[in-house]
């Protein structure tokens, strides 16, 4: 193996450079670079410059390709399969007679549009043929992955399609992929399960209330809070801060008590002010908040 001093500084993001330099880049630093100048779509805010030009130089000056020597094989696998990707992507514009559906999803995917407003106008024109793949692309998981064709923006795409679409097939997957507790496209389902209303709060309230309580519930909560101003929501929650084992997860707790806040009766409020002395000391900021505002 190469002597690690004749390459200084290199660490866990110099290795990911050179794993995206491979499966992006053609393994070429020069067209690596000339994206990252331009600013194209997919760069990373933790690949610098200053950093993919000292790995060029080091390659330069050993005459040798760096993942060769510093790649470990699960990279080297990770990498591979990302090229795949991007073949059999491409392989759908060489069927002559080419399945519209496939070439849109393939259109969504390879996009280099800060945001691909056609490729979801098309998808949406195909209507219910779209969903299906729709869904199997919010499903898979490496297309959350910066590495993979899409750098990891093609479910935030997927999801806006399918909040246009408005198929209810597309509630579960939208709340399923927030389990991939990814800050970059959580935002994007969670504003699209709001774009079903009715439909999207019914099915989030029965995941709020199910036991036994898991991720699942907080997820739930968090994304119903971003529908608009709801009762019903807020009656769900101060039904179920009466629960002791609702009341036991300190953090879904005070979620439960943010969803108050859209409480109308006097009893229902009378009924939330009294719940304080049972809640967890850490949900009591959130509590006089709420109370305040009733």
């Amino acid at each position: 193996m190469m002597d690690q001093l004749s390459i200084p500084s290199v660490d866990t993001i110099d290795i990911e450079i050179l794993m995206h330099r491979d499966a992006h880049f053609s393994g070429n630093f020069s067209i690596m670079l000339e994206y990252y100048e331009n600013e194209g779509v997919g760069t990373l805010p933790d690949f610098s410059i200053k950093r993919i030009k000292n790995l060029l130089k080091h390659e330069e000056t050993l005459g040798e390709n760096l993942s060769e020597k510093l790649l470990p094989d699960s990279a080297k696998h990770a990498v591979e399969k990302a090229k795949k990707t991007y073949i059999e992507l491409r392989k759908v514009y060489e069927d002559k007679k080419p399945n519209p559906v496939a070439m849109a999803i393939s259109d969504l995917i390879l996009t280099e549009d800060e945001y691909p407003e056609k490729e979801i106008k098309q998808l949406v024109s195909l209507q219910k043929d779209s969903v299906k793949p729709l869904i199997e692309l919010l499903k898979t998981d490496t297309f959350y992955d910066p590495l993979y064709p899409g750098y990891g923006r093609s479910p935030l795409f997927a999801a806006d399609a399918l909040g246009d679409l408005q198929d209810e097939k597309a509630i579960p997957a939208l709340f399923e992929a927030l389990s991939q507790d990814n800050f970059f496209t959580d935002e994007a389902m969670i504003q699209n399960l709001a774009k079903f209303k009715k439909k999207g709060e019914e099915f989030l309230l029965k995941r709020l209330c199910a036991k036994p309580i898991s991720r699942d519930n907080e997820r739930a909560i968090m994304a119903l809070i971003a529908f608009e101003k709801s009762p019903s929501l807020s009656i769900a929650c101060l039904h179920l801060l009466e629960d002791e084992d609702f009341r036991a997860d300190q953090l879904l707790c005070s979620y439960l008590v943010l969803g108050c806040a859209n409480l109308q009766e006097k009893e229902d409020i009378k009924l939330f002010k009294e719940l304080k002395q049972k809640l967890p000391k850490k949900a009591f900021l959130e509590f006089d908040l709420i109370a305040k505002s009733l």
